[in-house]
């Protein structure tokens, strides 16, 4: 595919490198002289300096070729409009997606992409709830994601020294695992790895395993961590994502207990959330943490405005006994700390987004990042009739099937 980025920030930076890795084609558009630089010397992508804004830019940047034009900058009316200048510039077939930071407010005024011409409005916020809220509605460590419209599970466990899964080849733990099971990845301190059945895991890893749902408890036990059913949440901070998390779970059988330093906040939170529990303090004061983590919650989740404090308050909400500590950040390079000091999972808001776009791009097929977006997963339908015949009249093991890719 030939694609156009604007916008060279964390967003369209990493955009641009994944597709670059998968062969793509892509220009990326920017106005910052630094990060410029930053992609000539580090991508294998064609990079102009200008605005995405420009039609004269565009069509340097070969706009009139382009199957797929990605609007990334941080400001929501330069994202719109450089789509909507694209869609007049560009061939008739061209799909735009735009990231917006304040979706909820096209939301409410019932405005959607197709109404400006444009394929997807994505948010960062609204893009990481989900993946928060069924995190919490699972009753083991790690993570789990669900697959194959809820048949599958892709399931993320920590390991411990006492789990039953570690210092063995996974060779021998195939009549072990419940049936049918397959260890699919494993990331720890020495990065990402798709294993093969000579691999031996260890106790400072986790293991990414693909199981039917009917299998996830029998497969939790393996993990030697406890099950806990999360009944009661404790959100720290009232910030967009906290608050939107804090309206999910009034959906459900949770109850939900946030905790804002910030007087308006905390009058705003108390205005929108009707069954949840708002308490105006300090979360990062661990005196106050302490005294509200009396009756321990099943999950706490942080949402402040700092990454650092983030991953310190989850690792201390741990150590005073949450059973579950799930914890909101971009900078990923904490994530393997995070996961070492019992964190259950670190969600990205620009992750969560850039998931969202690939998966647009990969057209609709499910698709989940694995380690620091090391290794990827891909649900993928086989065509019926198949286009490739000999998908089907042949054994898996003689197809040409990538040598670093496992199949389940």
């Amino acid at each position: 595919m030939y694609i156009i980025i604007v916008g060279a920030g964390n967003v369209g930076f990493n955009l641009a490198e994944t597709l670059v890795s998968e062969g793509h084609d892509v220009v990326v558009i920017e106005s910052n002289e630094k990060c410029v630089s930053r992609i000539d010397q580090t991508l294998d992508a064609m990079v102009i300096h200008g605005s995405g804004l420009s039609r004269a830019i565009l069509n340097e940047a070969g706009i009139r070729n382009a199957d797929l034009f990605i609007a990334a900058t941080r400001i929501d009316e330069v994202n719109l409009v450089s789509c909507i200048v694209a869609q007049k510039a560009g061939p008739h077939t061209l799909r735009t997606v735009a990231r917006v930071k304040e979706i909820e407010l096209y939301k409410n005024n019932a405005i959607h992409g197709r109404d400006l011409g444009i394929s997807l409005l994505i948010g960062p916020k609204e893009s990481v709830v989900e993946q928060i809220i069924g995190q919490m509605q699972f009753s083991g460590s790690g993570q789990v994601r669900t697959m194959a419209d809820g048949l599958l599970e892709l399931l993320e466990l920590p390991l411990t020294p006492d789990s039953p899964l570690v210092n063995k080849p996974i060779a021998n733990l195939r009549e072990e695992l419940p049936s049918p099971s397959l260890i699919v990845g494993v990331y720890g301190p020495n990065g990402f790895r798709i294993p093969d059945g000579n691999v031996q895991l260890s106790p400072d890893e986790r293991v990414d395993i693909l199981t039917p749902t009917t299998e996830i408890e029998n497969l939790l036990k393996w993990s030697s961590h406890k099950q806990h059913k999360t009944k009661h949440v404790l959100i720290l901070g009232a910030g967009a994502t906290g608050l939107r998390v804090a309206k999910r779970i009034e959906q459900s059988k949770m109850a939900c207990t946030l905790l804002e330093a910030d007087k308006l906040k905390c009058e705003n939170a108390a205005k929108e959330l009707t069954k949840s529990n708002v308490i105006q303090g300090d979360p990062s004061d661990t005196g106050f943490l302490k005294e509200q983590m009396g009756v321990t919650p099943d999950a706490v989740f942080v949402d402040l405005d700092d990454d650092e404090k983030n991953v310190l308050l989850g690792l201390f909400s741990k150590q005073l006994g949450a059973h579950k500590v799930i914890v909101l950040s971009n900078k990923l390079a904490y994530t393997p700390l995070a996961h070492k000091m019992g964190i259950d999972a670190v969600f990205s808001p620009q992750r969560a987004m850039i998931k969202a776009i690939l998966q647009f791009i990969r057209q609709g097929n499910a698709h989940f990042v694995l380690g620091d977006h090391d290794g990827e997963v891909l649900e993928i339908v086989v065509p019926t009739p198949p286009k490739n015949k000999t998908i089907l009249e042949q054994p898996l093991s003689q197809l040409n099937f990538p040598k670093q890719a496992l199949l389940g």
